[in-house]
């Protein structure tokens, strides 16, 4: 670590509070003597705990820290740092992109390990922060297997490390084959009856699937063919196969989906219904050229895993009160925002089917439909056949309806139509892209429609996000260290919920989390209802921060804030309320 270096993460530790002056110089001092970096000699002497190091990385620095659990590595770039360096530095590599090591680190800021790793592996490095304990444990398991043992780690143990089923074994295909038979058998041309890479495909599917993935992504890398899934909103590699497999897999995958298979210099979408273990999956396929191949991303739509029940999805008492009510207005527009992933849809499903009765018309505009429901009228659109957001919406609107559902507002058209559609006697439901709740207004106020439309129309606003509950299966009491909470402070506007000593909930890892500490997901949620005082400042242009400060007066919790209450229940962690929760304002 260069003397600039540490003099800046001396002085950001002693203005956060993390350590004393009196501590730092001897830290500096010890770190003369035995050149190791200034944060392991903090560590070392116990000035800082590895919680509160790995925070401050996180949220000053921009250092990610390297969940280990969630990594299964590739033997082949293990290699690429040798043994004895792992051991002596506590170091492992975790991935390699094109000529970019990623690795592991209890000192990602040891600017002298970083030169050394470079010159040793080749490659430009990307430093990750981890624990001692958690980088030790990964130095044993992929470090003390003999090459031959590496070398024949296989597929299908990959993939069944991330299994949630302890009793399930070596994963097999319908006719008994392991994902390596199958693998070995496409790259050879063999297998009888059924075409081995169509067995192939369909494991990787149907353990996704079992595993409650999200999403396939099936992407090519330079020696490789990488297989990611993601569970609860993160992405976790469960196999890298052998390159040659990347043409027939991709290629299956297009058959299935309708696609061109000769076409590979353009992207590409398209549909596959199918069922699984008595369940109705659809599979929405993208394909996606890049500079080492195509990538394939398949997302899974389970139909039978569609919480419908508002009740059932997680929304707090105030959240759950206001949102019902709004729903059973009959004029006005609803808007849920929030980014890609963050369940809008599943919500604006479960509102609909509160509110779904055979004396309402009920019509939706998609794209695309991800769920079919009863009674109601779904269209999908279609582009390039020149049906959109806004034209759908302009002929929902001959069709008498009562309640109208809009996929998404994306433009002026969409947004303009919508509200005139609340105006003339029609409850509208829709989603935006902002990052709060009183950002809606400004986003459609910025796209063009009148403050005083948008003022008159908007009966309620919901923001959204998902974060990870702790697992049950291995959730224990700790207490976050003071300095932690002293910062989440700092970053709300409202009495802090927690004291100093408060035990909190967090999974210590286990195969039911696949040592991930957390297992399943809930919602939460920034709500409120414009006041006649909020209309007359949407009027009047005032700014979004004062929209927001009148909303937090009349009630309206914020995202950080709710997730808080979640937190404060046991339900998910600090850390990740502050991962998919903007500080408030």
């Amino acid at each position: 670590m260069s003397d600039q270096e540490k003099r800046l993460l001396g002085e950001s530790l002693l203005e956060a509070g993390l350590v004393n002056r009196d501590q730092l110089l001897d830290a500096l001092k010890s770190q003369r003597k035995s050149g190791h970096s200034l944060g392991y000699c903090l560590l070392l002497k116990g000035y800082i705990s590895q919680e509160d190091l790995i925070f401050f990385l996180e949220t000053k620095l921009g250092i990610n820290y390297a969940n280990l659990a969630n990594y299964i590595i590739d033997p082949h770039v293990v290699k690429l740092v040798p043994k004895e360096i792992a051991v002596k530095y506590q170091v492992i590599p975790l991935v390699k992109v094109q000529n970019v090591l990623t690795v592991a680190m209890v000192d990602p800021l040891d600017s002298f390990l970083r030169d050394a790793l470079k010159t040793t592996s080749g490659c430009e490095i990307k430093p990750l922060i981890s624990t001692r304990e958690e980088i030790q444990k990964a130095i044993v398991k992929y470090y003390d297997n003999s090459d031959e043992e590496i070398k024949t780690l296989s597929a299908s143990d990959r993939l069944k490390a991330l299994s949630v089923s302890p009793s399930q074994g070596t994963l097999r295909s319908n006719s008994g084959k392991t994902l390596d038979d199958l693998a070995r058998e496409t790259i050879s041309g063999g297998g009888e009856k059924k075409a081995p890479v169509i067995e192939l495909v369909d494991l990787i599917i149907q353990q996704a699937i079992r595993d409650g993935a999200s999403d396939i992504h099936v992407e090519p890398d330079e020696n490789v063919l990488r297989v990611r899934y993601r569970m609860d909103g993160i992405l976790h590699e469960v196999m890298s196969l052998s390159k040659d497999l990347e043409q027939p897999i991709v290629s299956r995958i297009k058959i299935m989906a309708n696609l061109d298979i000769s076409e590979k210099r353009v992207p590409q979408d398209g549909r596959v219904n199918t069922s699984f273990e008595n369940r109705e999956i659809d599979l929405r396929v993208s394909t996606f050229p890049t500079i080492l191949g195509e990538k394939a991303v398949l997302r899974i739509l389970d139909r039978s895993s569609l919480i419908l029940s508002l009740n059932d999805l997680g929304f707090s008492d105030y959240v759950l009160r206001v949102f019902s009510e709004s729903i059973e207005k009959p004029t006005g527009i609803i808007l849920v925002t929030g980014p890609t992933g963050s369940g809008k849809s599943t919500t604006l499903y479960s509102a609909l089917d509160k509110i779904n009765s055979l004396d309402r018309n009920i019509v939706t505009v998609e794209d695309p439909v991800e769920y079919h429901m009863p009674i109601i009228n779904q269209s999908q659109v279609n582009p390039k056949a020149g049906y959109d957001f806004a034209d759908g919406l302009r002929s929902i609107l001959r069709q008498d309806p009562d309640i109208i559902m809009v996929g998404e507002i994306r433009d002026y058209a969409t947004a303009e139509t919508s509200i005139r559609a609340a105006l003339t006697g029609h409850l509208v439901l829709s989603t935006l892209h902002t990052n709060d709740a009183p950002g809606a207004i400004t986003r459609l106020v910025d796209m063009g429609v009148e403050p005083f439309l948008v003022a008159s129309s908007i009966i309620c606003i919901m923001a959204q996000r998902l974060v990870r509950m702790v697992c049950k299966s291995c959730c224990e009491p700790y207490t976050p260290h003071k300095e932690i909470l002293n910062r989440l402070q700092a970053s709300l506007d409202v009495p802090f919920l927690f004291d100093q000593g408060t035990n909190m909930m967090r999974g210590v890892g286990c195969p039911v989390c696949k040592h991930t500490g957390y297992k399943g997901r809930t919602c939460i949620n920034e709500v409120f209802t414009p006041s006649e005082e909020i209309k007359n400042m949407i009027v009047s242009k005032r700014p979004t921060s004062e929209i927001k400060a009148a909303a937090r007066r009349q009630g309206m919790k914020t995202l950080r804030e709710d997730g808080l209450i979640k937190v404060s229940r046991g339900m998910t962690t600090i850390e990740e309320v502050m991962r998919v929760a903007y500080a408030d304002d």
